[in-house]
């Protein structure tokens, strides 16, 4: 390949990350005179040690995190109960104390997702452009590969030319283009299950995530099938190579090199059943079924009664009414009464005697207040000559 290959086939320089991944290719294939499968291994190794800084940062993130997690578990219960209590002050308090701890450990979950971004970013950067490359075609790709896959645009033969009704085995196209496709799913099938942050304390949270990590894997094998030899390629040795980097980072004296801390025991904690896709059914068709409830109920752990002591309380006799209590009481009602006004005019008048009424205890009010205040004027008055 020369410069400026790409750029004839309008695949150029670009301003996005596919664009990005092309150039680099077209650099590291025209430099370097390698065949095109040999240009795809040295960008993906060169694309490994670009993200070697990320990756050593999170480690060392991931292990602190982890180191302090039982100290996190038992303030994230602590702050649970207080909001259960109604008591938002004190789990407020509690939060803080969260942060504290993972200030004083120099823990941060940003830090745990950079690698995770970037890495999604160049893997999904490299697929669009080796696809781009292989679709357009690239003349080079078209005999730039080796051993059984010399042509890096084809893609597998899904379905076969020469199928026989009777025979199922030869519905699909199962050829030497399968090789290449079944073994990037295997890799990364490899690589879900078991790469990563090897020897980190097998928590169920981790287990869990492996099982169904693993399990999607097999459904991306319907998509290698369909992708050109280029793509595979680097499928398979992208995750050869994740697998490489988490073997080597797993061993202590390279740990301990890159400053990465050691990691505490897992904390024992009562056996759990972790996810297998195996039981999927069962659980789905207990799910329609509605057990998950009676499974969840027992799940929950009941809480012993108490046993409170039985408070005697006195009961009070009973109180019986005689008829002379009953006709007094009528009577005592009877006197309460207010007598509701047969007619307007009656009424009118009723409203105009509460009115008088009321202005008389005013108008006596007044006279009264004023009364004494003349009286205790005269009694601090300081007396006069004249009056000697």
């Amino acid at each position: 390949m020369h410069f400026g290959d790409l750029s004839a086939l309008g695949l150029g320089m670009g301003f996005t990350p596919v664009a990005w991944t092309r150039e680099a290719f077209e650099i590291v294939a025209a430099s370097t005179g390698l065949p095109m499968w040999a240009s795809i291994l040295v960008l993906t190794v060169l694309i490994r040690a670009a993200l070697l800084p990320l990756v050593i940062p999170s480690q060392i993130n991931s292990t602190r995190l982890n180191n302090i997690q039982p100290q996190m578990k038992e303030i994230q219960e602590a702050v649970k109960a207080k909001l259960k209590s109604g008591d938002k002050v004190a789990a407020a308090f509690e939060q803080q104390k969260i942060r504290a701890i993972m200030k004083a450990h120099d823990v941060s979950l940003g830090k745990s997702f950079m690698y995770p971004v970037a890495q999604g970013i160049t893997s999904i950067s490299c697929f669009f452009a080796f696809r781009q490359m292989s679709l357009a075609p690239v003349p080079q790709l078209l005999e730039g590969g080796t051993l059984w896959f010399k042509d890096l645009t084809q893609a597998a033969h899904i379905f076969s030319d020469h199928s026989i009704w009777w025979a199922p085995w030869t519905w699909l196209g199962i050829d030497a283009m399968w090789g290449l496709p079944m073994a990037a799913t295997a890799a990364m099938w490899v690589n879900a299950k078991y790469g990563g942050d090897m020897g980190a304390p097998a928590t169920m949270q981790m287990q869990n995530m492996r099982s169904i990590a693993s399990g999607m894997v097999i459904l991306f094998c319907f998509i290698t099938l369909t992708q050109p030899q280029a793509v595979c390629l680097y499928f398979l040795l992208n995750n050869l190579l994740l697998l490489l980097q988490g073997w080597i980072l797993s061993i202590r004296p390279v740990r301990d090199y890159f400053g990465i801390p050691a990691r505490d025991a897992a904390p024992e904690v009562a056996p759990v059943k972790p996810f297998r896709w195996r039981d999927f059914p069962s659980k789905v068709r207990r799910f329609v079924s509605g057990k998950w409830v009676e499974d969840m109920m027992k799940a929950v752990p009941e809480e012993p009664k108490q046993n409170r002591p039985r408070v005697q309380r006195p009961r009070e006799p009973i109180k019986w009414i005689d008829q002379a209590d009953a006709q007094r009481l009528m009577q005592e009602h009877r006197k309460s009464e207010v007598k509701h006004p047969s007619s307007p005019a009656e009424a009118h008048h009723q409203v105009h005697q509460l009115e008088r009424d009321r202005l008389a205890k005013d108008q006596a009010a007044i006279k009264a207040n004023r009364t004494a205040i003349k009286q205790e004027g005269r009694i601090q008055r300081p007396k006069g000559k004249h009056m000697r």
